[in-house]
Parts: structure tokens; C-alpha cells; sequence
């Protein structure tokens, strides 16, 4: 699960919107690391060789299937073991979901090239400080524009799964619930996403830069959340994706992606239970 949040619940209300001064603090620190990020020409992204995981376009393709299929019957399986709406429902859900999807996991491990991941640590914190923000502050202002245009409801939170965390009560069911959409999403979506997707992408769509590509498998990332994300927070989901293809690029590993996609969830879970304060 990707999530973004989308402002303040406690902040004053005009036409039905609230007016949030972290929006614009977020938007201001998105626009200042984005222009640092551009000028500073760190925005080529070119392809490297060691990019490419040993595994053909044709495999890559049946692991991601694989994953679908797998985390498909599992969250199935998992949605009958209790009542419709309920935390354990949903925790069952992930759990088998997660459950299910992680032989291909595995086996991803296993048939990716062996090779040198290159400045995990410093990527991620520049993709982070750049694209988090960014990614923030579109959802943010994309929501004021759709709620004024009728396109979405007013809410302080962009995904279904984060209403539960304001909710439900928390305990060991809450906190295995975080775990599952923190790091269990984390991996699951890196692996299927930048650590299968974009290489094949990129191997199809050809040529020295990656960001064609980026955008595709973005496209794809985000077009996945319809349904429990509002439309604000999927343009959102968007721009975090072309920071994680960034990132999954630069160090060469999917690690950073998912040390980010981990935080980032992380956040909005923490954001959502900072308005309760």
C-alpha cells in the first residue's frame, strides 16, 4: 500500500476545504529541493549496465503475473477469515496477500545479477528530500482543485487503508498492521515495481535515459491505487514513483526504493495519527 496524505483536519475551512499552512511550508521546501535538485544537473538519469537484472523481459513479466495471481488468492483467503469492514479483516488480507507473494520475492533474489550497488544511503536521502515533498504537495493542492471541482470528497487522507488508523483502537493487531503496510508493501511493490517492471520497460522503450521509462512504470505504479486512493493522492503516488524509479536507478539496488517507500508510508500512518493529538 502507497498513501498519501493530504493536510490538516484541524485547520479553519473555506468553501469546504481546509486551508493548511503545512500544505504550503510543504510546498515551498518541494519547490526550493527541486530547484537545487535540477540546478545541480542531478536530474539526468541515464542507464547504467548494472541496472539490468539476469532476468529476461519474458520471466520478468510471468513473476509480476505471478504476483498478481499470488497476492490476489491470498487476499481472498484472507478476507474470509472475519467480518466484512473490520481492522482483522483487513489485516488478514494483507497478511496472506503478503504471505502469498513472497516466494517470487525469493526467487527474485536469487536470479538477480549479483552486483555493486552504488550510495544506497546517499540516494535515498536526496530522493527522499526531493520527491517526498514534491510528491506531498501535489496531492495536497491537486485535492483543494477536485474538491472545488466536485471530482472528490473533501478528506484529510488519501487512501482507504489509512481511515482505519484513526479508527481503530491500537494494540497488536494495529501495530502488526503498520509492519505489513510499511515494510511488507515496501517489498512486495519495489520488487514488483522497480526491481521487475522498469528494467523490462527500459530494455523495450530502449535509449541512454531511464525517465521514459520511469514514467511508464509510474504511470502503471499509480494507475494500480484507483479504487482506494482518491485521485489527488494517485497523482501523488505518481511523482513518488518517479523518485523511487530514481532512485532504483541511481544506487542500483532496490533497496533504496524500499527504504523510502517504507518511510513514506510510514509518515502518512504517523501524519494521520498526529491529527488525534
Amino acid at each position: 500500500m502507497s498513501s498519501t496524505a493530504q493536510g490538516s483536519g484541524g485547520a479553519p475551512e473555506v468553501e469546504g476545504v481546509s486551508i493548511d499552512f503545512s500544505l504550503i511550508a510543504v510546498t515551498i521546501i518541494a519547490l526550493v529541493t527541486g530547484m537545487l535538485f535540477v540546478s545541480q544537473g542531478q536530474c539526468k538519469l541515464e542507464q547504467r549496465g548494472y541496472l539490468e537484472p539476469s532476468i529476461t523481459p519474458t520471466l520478468s513479466l510471468m513473476l509480476i503475473g505471478s504476483m498478481f495471481v499470488l497476492g490476489g488468492i491470498g487476499g481472498i483467503i484472507g478476507q474470509q477469515r472475519a467480518e466484512d469492514g473490520t481492522l482483522l479483516q483487513l489485516l488478514w488480507m494483507y497478511g496472506f496477500a503478503t504471505a502469498a507473494q513472497l516466494p517470487v520475492i525469493v526467487a527474485y533474489a536469487f536470479l538477480r545479477k549479483r552486483s555493486e550497488s552504488r550510495h544506497i544511503l546517499v540516494t535515498s536521502v536526496v530522493t527522499f528530500a526531493v520527491f517526498v515533498p514534491l510528491a506531498h504537495a501535489v496531492a495536497g493542492c491537486s485535492h483543494i482543485i477536485f474538491v472545488n471541482l466536485g471530482v472528490e470528497q473533501a478528506s484529510a487522507v488519501g487512501h482507504s487503508t489509512l481511515t482505519f488508523f484513526s479508527t481503530e483502537p491500537f494494540g497488536l493487531q494495529m501495530m502488526l498492521l503498520i509492519l505489513l503496510v510499511t515494510v511488507g508493501a515496501a517489498v512486495i511493490e519495489e520488487v514488483m515495481y522497480r526491481g521487475l517492471l522498469l528494467p523490462t520497460i527500459a530494455s523495450i522503450i530502449g535509449g541512454r535515459s531511464m525517465w521514459k521509462a520511469s514514467i511508464a512504470t509510474s504511470i502503471i505504479f499509480a494507475l494500480m491505487h484507483i479504487g482506494p486512493a482518491q485521485p489527488s493522492a494517485i497523482l501523488g503516488l505518481f511523482i513518488l514513483s518517479l523518485g523511487l524509479c530514481y532512485a532504483r536507478v541511481k544506487s542500483g539496488s532496490v533497496l533504496s526504493p524500499i527504504i523510502i517507500h517504507a518511510i513514506f508510508n510510514a509518515m502518512n500512518i504517523a501524519f494521520v495519527y498526529s491529527m488525534d493529538l
